[in-house]
């Protein structure tokens, strides 16, 4: 079991709920949550902004982070949905209708979730580009004593 190791990542999670399509939201998310010497946090929100279908590209890089946090929540609210269905089906027409009328989920999506799994796997080879930050030694001129 995943839960029992703890050198389990979230693509590992990713890749037993048969989402590996998911890779590159999973590494710019992941790339966002830390900070280290080498974080590429341009690099990440620009993949974020090219996940979006449905959005004027020069707005995309603005509601970039937004947009896919609230795909996480929409994919969650459907799992959840899903899995309650199999306990009580009534449970889970009442949880998708509340996550539609609070604008967790959509009826309509312009795109479906297939499509929009199929188009962030489409990125999965996108560079995040060079480190956001620079090594202070670098910044400051050598001195001799």
């Amino acid at each position: 079991m995943l839960e029992s190791r703890p050198e389990t990542t979230p693509r590992d999670w990713l890749e037993a709920a048969g989402w590996k399509r998911l890779t590159a939201l999973n590494r710019a998310l992941g790339e966002l949550a830390h900070t280290k010497a080498t974080s590429r946090w341009s690099g990440a929100r620009e993949l974020l902004a090219k996940f979006q279908q449905d959005i004027n590209e020069e707005d995309a890089i603005y509601t970039a982070r937004g947009a896919a946090l609230d795909f996480v929540a929409e994919l969650l609210a459907r799992e959840l949905a899903a899995e309650v269905s199999e306990i009580s089906p009534t449970i889970s027409e009442g949880l998708l209708r509340l996550f539609l009328e609070i604008g967790l989920c959509s009826e309509q999506h312009s795109y479906s979730l297939e499509s929009r799994f199929n188009h962030i796997w489409s990125h999965r080879t996108t560079s995040l580009g060079d480190s956001d930050f620079i090594l202070l030694p670098d910044l400051w001129p050598q001195q001799t004593l």
